[in-house]
């Protein structure tokens, strides 16, 4: 065969590179679970080898699985990564025909040990987005590999009017996890929803979101129930009630945070906005909570919107952030609560002082790596104190914020000095007059 052939032929027959994502897994975690799945982009299954599925924990890839053609279907075993049990888990897939990556509506609690789905009956994940896909409530779809179950008939009143549409559907939850959907039927010339609802542990709170089909909306509900297995709640006659609370203006789908160095970066996804002004980022302090950022928003759209809001320069230890969601009349609602970790490096640290220099009030936060007695102190430049911050016990992994106020000290140079157990630290703060 000619040279030149040879090479044009190569050329026609050879496979286009991928520009897959770089989904890698962190070594070190010491359990796993284990799923089998499809994935459907836009309603239609993969069947494509070069497809790609991924579950992400507080932004952390956790496992990696690539197509496994069945029967012209791709089928994912994906082994999930990870220590704690009942964190979120999220799920991503690559569609290699579009090169794109697509957000999956299911949501998934890390079990240890645990295996969901068959290749029989495997969990059927479906794509988030997409102008074809509508709301994830339509794909509502309880997750297999539960060997216990119990039943509950309920009726629903969307806002004070009991639903008459055989199109609407109810949800039952445990965490994250869709464990069985009703569908409607009539009793004496009203709806009731029968569901069966899997579970493995006695005692966990079901929760439950209705699809309004009307409206094309999810509502939230404020009932719960407990998880009996075997058990029943309800009767066609006499079933349980469950009362949609309003709608809420902004159909949160994703909140997450992440360490990024000595920083946190959060990010959340909304559905749909109706009137939102914007979001305030808070960080528990203690019991309360601190306002730390704000992030305006579009107003109404039913386009998916992506936000992010990086925090600068954290403290060793877990934080913790929620989102205070804004209306244009005023209204608030509030998102879950999200913890990002930042590793301490040492035995006891001291952040650098902020402002600095100041001339009314300073911040420093105190960590350690193990709980222990620490005494803070500000002193001037001969080592006389002239503020102690705080003298008793700090927990370990939990930051310390502390105040130093500066109108009782002269302008210049100060030391604030932190001893610990084993260790000390010292940060410089500069006062100026006001």
């Amino acid at each position: 065969m000619p040279r030149a052939f040879l090479l044009l032929a190569c050329a026609l027959f050879a496979h286009p590179a991928l520009a897959q994502p770089d989904w890698s897994t962190p070594p070190g975690f010491e359990h796993s679970m284990s799923i089998t799945a499809t994935v459907a982009f836009d309603g239609t299954f993969s069947a494509d080898a070069t497809d790609r599925l991924a579950p992400f924990i507080d932004g952390e890839v956790r496992g990696v699985a690539s197509g496994t053609v069945l029967g012209g279907q791709a089928y994912f075993f994906l082994s999930i990564v990870g220590d704690t049990e009942g964190k979120t888990v999220t799920l991503k897939a690559y569609d290699a025909s579009s090169d794109q990556e697509r957000d999956l509506c299911t949501e998934l609690r890390f079990t240890p040990d645990a295996s969901r789905g068959t290749i029989s009956d495997p969990v059927v994940l479906h794509t988030a987005d997409g102008a074809s896909q509508g709301q994830c409530a339509l794909r509502w779809q309880p997750l297999p590999g539960y060997g216990q179950s119990m039943s509950l008939n309920t009726a629903v009143a969307l806002e004070g009017v009991r639903s008459d549409d055989p199109n609407d559907r109810v949800a039952a939850f445990i965490g994250p996890e869709v464990r069985g959907v009703g569908a409607p039927f009539t009793v004496d010339g009203q709806q009731v929803f029968f569901l069966e609802v899997d579970g493995e542990s006695a005692s966990e709170t079901i929760s439950f979101q209705v699809y309004d089909a009307s409206a094309q909306t999810t509502h939230t509900v404020s009932q719960t129930t407990t998880y009996a297995a075997g058990g029943s709640q309800g009767t066609p006659s006499s079933p349980l009630m469950l009362t949609t609370d309003a709608v809420l203006p902004v159909e949160l789908v994703v909140f997450e945070a992440h360490a990024d160095g000595g920083e946190a970066l959060l990010r959340w996804r909304t559905a749909s906005e109706t009137n939102n002004a914007g979001f305030t980022i808070e960080q528990a302090d203690g019991t309360a909570w601190r306002e730390v950022g704000f992030v305006p928003g579009v107003g109404t759209t039913l386009t998916p919107q992506d936000y992010s809001y990086r925090l600068p320069v954290l403290a060793a230890g877990t934080h913790r952030f929620r989102l205070r969601q804004h209306d244009f009349d005023g209204r608030l609602e509030y998102s879950p609560v999200v913890e990002v970790s930042v590793p301490i490096h040492r035995a006891l640290e001291l952040t650098a002082a902020f402002p600095n220099p100041f001339t009314q009030h300073a911040e420093v936060t105190l960590s350690v790596a193990e709980t222990q007695a620490v005494r803070v102190t500000v002193a001037d430049l001969q080592g006389r104190e002239v503020a102690v911050l705080h003298d008793g016990v700090v927990l370990a992994d939990t930051p310390h914020r502390l105040s130093i106020h500066g109108q009782p000290l002269a302008s210049g140079l100060y030391l604030v000095r932190a001893v610990g157990r084993t260790h000390y630290t010292v940060q410089q703060l500069v006062k100026l007059t006001p």
